[in-house]
């Protein structure tokens, strides 16, 4: 979906590194994988902060964070627009690549409800749990997924659906389809749609 996303887009800039994991000094994942931002806000983003780039580059760089077994969030981000000081922020979309220990996950449960409910699972992702591919590997819960989601329960492994946020990570993880993830046409669409309104804002 993201890359979908990325390649109906003129105007990219790849962040130099994460503002998060370098922060935070991340031991685990790496700092220089950072934030990918589209729009034409995006053109305002000083240099020592991202540097411009084609959807071949960011389309690689997509492929890198899923290498590293970081979690794609999309969205527009107001944080974002304040500390580079860039507006306006409905010209900017933000696709954040994190990791459990240092980003938005490990936050996450103490923000306020008002901002953790608007991370949400995008309409038209479905993620399915298989039992009987499932070979209780338990490779999928609590330190892959970032909602706990994921239970073993009755030996069994469990999804909360209305927590689970379909990041996919626990899909990566299972290496029997167990648990796979799966979107429609109309997903895509949908994204595309907010990407498209982007560049209908008067600037």
């Amino acid at each position: 979906i993201i890359k979908d996303v990325v390649k109906r887009c003129d105007d990219i800039v790849i962040m130099n590194s994460c503002l998060c994991r370098s922060s935070n000094d991340c031991k685990d994942y790496p700092k220089d994988i950072g934030c990918i931002f589209l729009g034409p806000t995006a053109n305002k983003i000083p240099e020592h902060v991202g540097k411009k780039a084609t959807v071949d580059e960011a389309l690689a760089h997509i492929d890198r964070a899923d290498a590293a077994g970081l979690s794609h969030l999309i969205g527009r981000n107001k944080i974002d627009t304040v500390w580079m000081n860039i507006h306006p922020g409905e010209g900017l979309l933000t696709i954040c690549h994190c990791c459990p220990c240092c980003c938005l996950w490990k936050v996450y449960p103490n923000l306020d409800e008002d901002i953790s409910n608007k991370v949400e699972k995008l309409d038209g992702v479905t993620v399915k749990l298989h039992e009987d591919n499932c070979r209780l590997c338990k490779k999928c819960l609590n330190e892959v997924c970032m909602f706990q989601a994921i239970r073993l329960k009755d030996n069994k492994i469990s999804i909360d659906y209305d927590t689970c946020k379909g990041c996919s990570l626990c899909t990566n993880a299972c290496k029997f389809d167990a648990i796979t993830i799966d979107y429609s046409d109309e997903t895509i669409d949908n994204v595309i749609n907010r990407m498209d309104n982007l560049y209908k804002k008067e600037l």
